[in-house]
């Protein structure tokens, strides 16, 4: 599904008006028909509504609200909070139609200042229909206020398109925003609803249609999506009954040192929870019987090491020579830093030719020189944080948050990566510019060890021969949804080796859905 900025909704809006002939009123009123509807499935026409109207045109969406909510035996009542003169047309066109249908509708001013705010106290759902997604910044006083009121009440509140203080295209939020249980969002979603911390203030997100064509949308040339079950379930291979273990590829691990065990046994336990045929794991001998004893299933090296307890890389290179019997490698988790150990990644980067994941230390290291990653022949996934992120491209953590698309897209493009930027909403990029956000997992995440298990099914899918960019994409939404599974009964408890037992339900749950 595609995501849109504010921009690119208004071209669509235009598209569909001026090139496909539908009215804008038309599409005013779609929307606030399926708004009401959306309502009207969630609370019966007993409850108290109150409509808080802009004079924009998602003022004008509200209009069309209340008036279908009154038809349907609602109490409805509509304050506006503006300067009608400053309407479009259809804005006044379906004010007038809420008018005549002689339902309640008050201005707002300091004289009725007192009746609105006590309203809000008495009402069971508070409509936001003041500034839409073109509205940026901090909100003009007094709708300021009033948001900062109807947030403190007992309301449902339900926001039209976006919700009020929220931008659209960057999920900032100035002062004060409108903290729905649920948005309603007009034929895609954007983009800022899914960037913190406008996300935060989402509550459940309904994607309507009103009208839009989908040649519309196809036509503008959007590189931007958010990732669904209902494409991804397509792209996950079907296994055939005579298949065998060598069908589904030998995926190699590199990682771990003398005091990090844990890392390469989690992003093995992944990788064989993914598919993968046969895995094998390299670690330094002094953990080798550790991850074994684990990870019974794999193929457990155990490499000599330096006297620090980290790889001696110079005992991999039969492993790199033989890499036709890999099919994927992932290399970091657990591996620490040291002296050697960023001669010992470039080798990798240049010899290896099949998919290569870098997580973790291997990343730090790699901070050290990126440019790097144009010796590679073959596809490359990084996987960074937002400190490992900081690291690559040497800003502060603040500017990556504030930044996560443009700095995703900025680096893959750059060196022809595919990245994935781990965080709330993790964000891939890929080499020709594509963006994806990732709707799944939460803050069961947020423990050590669960981007080990991400590396993990990563190189586990692409073992497999999957298309890379369908590998990263499945690997990413199935982590998240590891996570929502595991996190019952408590987000609070979750480990990473908990996603690593709910791998297997997450990709039930995408078979069953096909």
């Amino acid at each position: 599904m595609l995501l849109v900025t504010a921009e690119e909704m208004r071209e669509m809006d235009r598209k569909t008006i001026e090139e496909i002939g539908i009215p804008s009123s038309v599409l005013m009123e779609n929307a606030g028909v399926q708004v009401a509807r959306k309502i009207k499935e969630r609370v019966n026409h007993q409850a108290k509504v109150l409509i808080l109207s802009g004079h924009g045109n998602n003022g004008g969406d509200g209009f069309v609200v209340a008036r279908h909510l009154g038809n349907a035996g609602y109490d409805v009542v509509t304050f506006v909070i503006g300067d009608l003169n400053k309407s479009s047309n259809e804005t006044k066109i379906h004010y007038q139609a809420l008018v005549n249908s002689q339902y309640p509708v008050y201005f707002y001013n300091q004289e009725t200042k007192k009746d609105l705010f006590a309203l809000m106290e008495q009402t069971d759902i508070i409509v936001d229909a003041l500034l839409g997604t073109g509205a940026k910044g901090r909100p003009r006083e007094p709708i300021s206020e009033i948001i900062q009121y109807a947030n403190q009440t007992k309301a449902i509140k339900v926001a039209i398109d976006m919700p009020s203080g929220v931008d659209s295209n960057t999920g900032e939020v100035v002062d004060q925003a409108f903290q729905a249980d649920l948005t309603v969002t007009f034929a895609l979603p954007k983009l800022g609803q899914f960037l913190y911390p406008g996300a935060s203030y989402i509550g459940e997100l309904a994607v309507v249609d009103i009208s839009i064509p989908p040649v519309v949308s196809t036509s503008m040339g959007i590189k931007r999506y958010l990732l669904t079950k209902e494409v991804l379930k397509s792209k996950l291979p079907i296994r055939k009954a005579n298949s065998h273990k060598g069908t589904y590829g030998h995926a190699l691990l590199i990682g771990g040192s003398k005091d990090m065990p844990g890392a390469p046994t989690l992003a093995t336990m992944a990788a064989l929870r993914s598919g993968a045929g046969l895995t094998t794991v390299v670690i330094p001998k002094s953990i080798q019987a550790m991850v074994f004893n684990q990870v019974p299933e794999a193929i457990c090296i155990g490499s000599e090491e330096t006297r620090t307890g980290h790889l001696d890389f110079s005992f991999l290179d039969p492993l790199i020579a033989s890499e036709n019997k890999y099919t994927a490698l992932g290399i970091g988790p657990g591996m620490g830093i040291w002296d050697q150990g960023l001669s010992g990644l470039r080798k990798i980067i240049s010899s290896f030719s099949g998919p290569l994941v870098i997580d973790a230390d291997g990343l730090n290291l790699l901070s050290q020189n990126p440019h790097l990653l144009l010796q590679r022949i073959g596809p490359t996934v990084i996987t960074p944080h937002p400190g490992e992120m900081s690291r690559l491209i040497g800003k502060e953590i603040q500017y990556i948050e504030k930044n996560r698309p443009q700095v995703a897209l900025e680096f893959a493009t750059t060196y022809q990566v595919y990245l994935v930027l781990k965080g709330a909403h993790s964000i891939i990029a890929t080499p020709d510019g594509e963006l994806y956000l990732n709707p799944t997992g939460g803050p069961e995440l947020a423990k050590g060890g669960s981007g080990d298990v991400l590396t993990g099914m990563l190189t586990g899918f692409l073992a497999q021969k999957i298309p890379v960019l369908h590998a990263v994409l499945l690997s990413v939404y199935l982590h998240g949804l590891a996570g929502n599974l595991a996190s019952k009964p408590s987000n609070y408890s979750t480990l990473a080796r908990d996603l690593v037992e709910k791998i297997g339900y997450a990709i039930g749950q995408m078979i069953e859905s096909r």
